[in-house]
């Protein structure tokens, strides 16, 4: 089952059921009068069999996208990742490009 989610760049992320009852821009809204700062992404996330986060997809009523790095973020953020996988993240960021 998908989730919708919210990317706050002070806050972090929101994660909720996926429902036309509650959109992106009124979980954004809601963000952005408790606390300064914008948001940065917004989208989907699924959990792999591996219990990881997928990010995906856009939230139209924001008119904003997922973004690269949002699934380890995600990960980080809820305590999904090990020092292994923080280390390859590490690893992979220090690479000239």
């Amino acid at each position: 089952m998908a989730l919708k989610y919210v990317r706050h760049e002070e806050i972090g992320f929101v994660l909720w059921p996926r429902t036309d009852a509650l959109w992106h821009s009124h979980v954004g809204r809601l963000l952005q009068q408790k606390r300064d700062g914008k948001i940065v992404s917004a989208g989907f996330v699924e959990f792999g069999q591996d219990g990881k986060p997928v990010c995906f997809g856009m939230s139209e009523s924001l008119n904003i996208t997922s973004k690269d790095g949002d699934s380890e973020a995600l990960a980080q953020q809820l305590g999904l990742l090990t020092a292994n996988d923080q280390a390859k993240g590490r690893e992979h960021s220090e690479r000239p490009a």
